[in-house]
């Protein structure tokens, strides 16, 4: 389902991007194209979510995962006093929920909020040494100043990409505090710390640039640097680390087999034979591969994949007007994640078992929930264009704030009647799941008629043979009921 969603995210982005090189090639200050750019991306993430959600169903129904009942256990990590599953009637673990919902706004609250307020201040200080080097260039001018000027922003983004991989160690262990009973609970509460503060450590700086700073420019530059920064590394993490690791892993087992041979006495009888050589070195390739793939690293699952994905989405819908190169980026990006996170899969990890699923899960709510606050901010980034333009000279700040609101709710309301208009289910699987519903209710009627038809002729063969078996009637004879003579016969059949 993630490579679905990749593969179905990658190809969405080819429109935006092309319209984003038409922009790149053609002036783009113009507050007419903007505003029509902005419009178009908030329509097109819609319409992108809304058939996704087609595709999965598609995906789902293929697969044979769609409207499927399934029932969790609880966690292996789950613990507790021992008590009795309603449902099964086996003992398992039971923790109070009080306790959860203590532990969850007594100690998980405040470090998530300790850990946002620490991705501010890591923000402030990039404005100070930001400032700082501008200063310095604009006194000197020189070559080497003008470079100066770009290493606070490679510094920032290379400590947005520590800090998001150290909160992510954080989050999993205030989950596991937490002791969530099921899975799926456990799944959506880590989406939801990842999410939050992935958000704030990512745009929170661009949010600032936008509408605090007013800087149209320095906005531009700021998310071209992130953005192709933070891919850049990530391909490096992705790809050319585990390529190196697994070459590493390679040639130390190709040199452990190398020592190993050479401690086998070379005096031995060597067998001449040539099936018995073949023999010899198949074994040799099985256990060199069995040796490499237990050194392997054991897959975590898809969850780091789709936040990087997710905090891409936002680099390319949230302040689309102010860069529309940034979906051409993700489109490169993306057509080699596909390839590096495929290698993941065969070369670096272990094999992962197969976990049944219909969608993408609580990941669909927050790609949805990214797109209703890219409509606020691309509205309000529309607005201050024409307020800093001086389209709009004698409108005063309450008035801005009323265009904001109303352009808002008027492209809100435009992806809410789009959403509506694009059904979840496809025709096509509507109508296989009513032929399919239609054929297990004929069968069922067909079983229901087989078995009448079964007990009728049972029924005419008992009937039959009681009809063939002769019956004896023994002898009347005379009883007296109230001085009344009555002849009566027993019978037994």
């Amino acid at each position: 389902m993630y490579f679905g969603f990749l593969g179905f995210y990658t190809m969405a982005l080819i429109p935006p991007a092309i319209l984003g090189l038409m922009y790149y090639f053609v002036a783009w200050q113009d507050i007419n194209r903007l505003a029509l750019f902005a419009v178009f991306n908030v329509v097109w993430a819609t319409i992108f979510l809304q058939v996704w959600k087609r595709k999965a169903s598609e995906f789902a129904f293929k697969w044979g995962t769609l409207d499927r009942v399934h029932f969790e256990d609880c966690r292996a990590a789950y613990f507790g006093k021992m008590g009795i599953n309603k449902v099964t009637g086996r003992p398992e673990p039971v923790y109070p929920k009080w306790k959860r919902v203590l532990r969850f706004y007594c100690v998980t609250i405040p470090i998530i909020l300790s850990c946002l307020l620490f991705a501010v201040g890591v923000m402030l200080v990039y404005f100070w040494f930001q400032i700082e080097a501008e200063v310095y260039h604009a006194e000197w001018q020189t070559l080497w100043t003008k470079a100066l000027v770009l290493v606070p922003s490679l510094l920032y983004s290379v400590a947005i990409v520590v800090m998001n991989s150290i909160y992510r160690k954080i989050a999993k262990a205030l989950n596991d505090f937490e002791n969530h009973r099921l899975q799926s609970a456990y799944d959506n509460h880590l989406i939801i710390k990842l999410v939050l503060f992935d958000f704030v450590n990512c745009f929170v700086v661009l949010f600032y640039i936008a509408f605090y700073m007013q800087d149209i420019p320095r906005l531009r530059s700021s998310l071209a640097l992130l953005l192709i920064i933070q891919q850049v590394i990530g391909q490096i993490q992705e790809s050319l680390l585990p390529y190196l690791m697994f070459r590493y892993k390679s040639n130390k087992m190709d040199k452990a087999e190398e020592r190993r041979e050479s401690l086998v006495d070379k005096d031995a009888k060597v067998d001449s034979d040539e099936s018995s050589h073949v023999t010899d070195i198949i074994s040799k390739e099985v256990r060199k591969q069995a040796e490499v793939e237990g050194e392997m690293e054991t897959y975590e699952g898809t969850m780091d994949d789709y936040l990087e994905m997710f905090i891409q989405f936002g680099y390319v819908v949230l302040f689309s007007s102010a860069y529309p190169l940034a979906a051409v980026w993700a489109f490169i990006n993306n057509v080699t994640e596909i390839r590096t996170d495929s290698f993941k899969l065969c070369k670096v990890f272990q094999r992962p078992f197969s976990q049944p699923t219909a969608s993408i899960g609580a990941w669909q709510i927050a790609f949805q929930l990214m797109g209703i606050i890219a409509v606020m901010t691309n509205c309000a980034l529309v607005a201050l264009s024409l307020h800093n333009q001086g389209l709009l000279p004698k409108w005063d700040t309450a008035d801005l704030v009323l265009l904001f609101v109303g352009g808002e709710h008027l492209v809100l309301a435009l992806t809410q009647v789009l959403g509506a208009m694009v059904p979840d289910l496809p025709r096509t699987v509507r109508t296989e799941m009513a032929r399919i519903e239609f054929q297990a209710r004929q069968a069922w009627r067909n079983e229901r008629s087989q078995a009448a038809r079964t007990h009728r002729v049972k029924l005419r063969r008992a009937v039959s043979l009681l009809n063939a078996t002769p019956i004896s009637m023994p002898p009347l004879a005379d009883s007296k009921v109230d001085g009344t003579t009555m002849q009566h016969r027993t019978t037994n059949v």
